[in-house]
């Protein structure tokens, strides 16, 4: 049995650092640790950094040497859980009061949970305050039945049902949120347990009832309830702005990144009541991302992901607000913090979007040119802004060659999905009739292109469409007169 110098010890130990590795030294000299196989003399070579495989081998069989390894792996494992509790809180508080309860320190382990429950109700709110308090009261009654009924047993045992309740109807709506949305922009997955209790119940008596017992916790259920409500109900605005509004305003109660999923979710929801209903909810979006950075969240902009850095984003919307001086203000102060990878890229696309708004339409085309297409977001900001800027400079014959490699490079891209692609030669259509009544101006054809518009289901860019559109009628009523 041949035991190789790439073994799993170290594999683990080669990601140590200097100091680790010390460390690691002093934890096996440690009297508390088991160590049958590992003698003062191979942790002595382990310290002095000379080749331990070489010298374990020369001196063990096969068989001693794979016991040898395997007892320093289960040590080094050891010491790295050791190391992760040292950090860990609530992991350490857990195996304290495990201790607490074996050698019968009742009354301190009781102190301990009471102390948390009060901690958890008066600290910023998150997705798991509600679970964390019905865990630490279902582990508080369990000590309380050791020394019998009593008082303390009824209310800890009232708190231990009653968040039962309370996490459950919390979690079940705020994981219908996640599945609808994700439903909404991927696959439609099998039906789940929890939509068809789901449309059995009825909130508003519920939330009265919670709202009632635990008014502490009311701000909370009433932004998930009505985003809850949004999504089942997306043509009811009113759902929408009541979620939005008491979030805003009470954001601050929540942990950072509670407050973080509940940003991205309600923009999440803005992009589906848009396309559900065509409602323009930009100001919403707008609203939302300039609360978002006035709350200090800025981690979304510091990610290399596709899909999760949302910095163009920022500028997009804020352009649609026709607010380009904040458009250009956010570019200045955040653009430091994107990664390096993709901060070239977000500066020129940003800097593309900016200048196309402000009319400048050489400009655009230029920094849009220097987008480096990794990506096919990139791919997209590259054809559609040339397309843009060509069709208001009247240059039809670049207008129309962009248009047909953009037509081109949609009809080969395998990473799109299908509805993507759909949404995409919608808009490559509307846009040929546009161009072509840019060049005949054949009036009648305008209340085709209109209706068009307006009533395609999937049409990406429908906002630009629009508005070149409404120019063009108004050209063409001067002309007429």
């Amino acid at each position: 049995m041949e035991v190789k110098k790439n073994n799993k010890f170290f594999t683990i130990y080669s990601s140590l650092t200097s100091q680790e590795k010390m460390e690691f030294c002093e934890f096996l000299k440690l009297s508390f640790i088991n160590k049958p196989r590992l003698s003062e003399l191979i942790i002595n070579r382990i310290q002095s950094g000379k080749d331990l495989h070489l010298y374990l081998s020369g001196k063990y069989s096969p068989r001693t040497l794979w016991n040898i390894y395997s007892e320093l792996t289960r040590s080094l494992e050891q010491f790295l859980s050791v190391k992760e509790l040292m950090h860990n809180e609530k992991e350490m508080h857990k195996l304290k009061r495990i201790q607490f309860s074996k050698r019968g320190h009742r009354k301190l382990l009781n102190n301990e949970f009471k102390n948390e429950i009060k901690n958890l109700k008066e600290t910023e709110f998150s997705y798991h305050t509600l679970s964390n308090i019905h865990i630490a009261a279902n582990n508080y009654v369990s000590e309380l039945i050791k020394d019998g009924i009593s008082k303390d047993f009824y209310e800890i045992n009232k708190l231990n049902s009653d968040f039962q309740i309370l996490r459950s109807f919390f979690e079940m709506l705020s994981y219908n949120i996640e599945t609808e949305t994700r439903k909404e922009f991927y696959e439609i997955g099998p039906e789940l347990l929890q939509n068809k209790i789901i449309e059995i119940i009825d909130y508003e008596k519920i939330l009265k009832i919670i709202n009632d017992g635990y008014p502490e916790f009311k701000v909370f259920f009433n932004i998930i309830y009505y985003m809850h409500c949004s999504l089942q109900d997306p043509w009811n605005y009113e759902n929408f702005k009541k979620a939005k509004d008491e979030f805003l305003l009470n954001a601050g109660k929540c942990t950072l990144d509670y407050r973080s999923e509940v940003y991205i979710a309600l923009l999440n929801i803005c992009n589906i009541i848009s396309n559900r209903t065509k409602r323009n909810m930009n100001p919403d979006m707008f609203e939302i991302l300039r609360s978002k950075l006035d709350n200090g969240l800025t981690d979304d902009l510091s990610s290399v992901k596709l899909g999760e850095n949302h910095f163009r984003d920022y500028i997009y919307i804020a352009l649609l607000q026709n607010d380009d001086k904040w458009a250009e203000d956010f570019l200045n102060k955040y653009s430091p913090v994107l990664p390096e990878p993709i901060r070239e890229n977000n500066i020129n696309t940003a800097l593309a979007f900016i200048n196309y708004h402000r009319k400048n339409y050489s400009d655009a085309i230029i920094y849009i040119k220097k987008v480096k297409r990794n990506y096919y977001i990139n791919d997209l900001d590259f054809y559609t802004i040339q397309i843009f800027s060509y069709f208001d400079l009247g240059n039809i014959v670049e207008c129309l060659r962009i248009k047909s490699r953009f037509q081109e490079y949609v009809k080969k891209n395998t990473q799109m999905s299908d509805e993507y692609k759909i949404g995409i030669i919608n808009f490559i259509k509307i846009l040929s009739y546009l161009i072509s009544f840019k060049e005949n101006g054949k009036r009648n054809n305008l209340e085709d292109l209109e209706y068009n518009i307006q009533n395609t289901k999937k049409l990406f860019w429908r906002n630009w469409l629009t508005i070149k559109l409404k120019e063009l009628k108004n050209r063409s009523s001067r002309t007429t007169l």
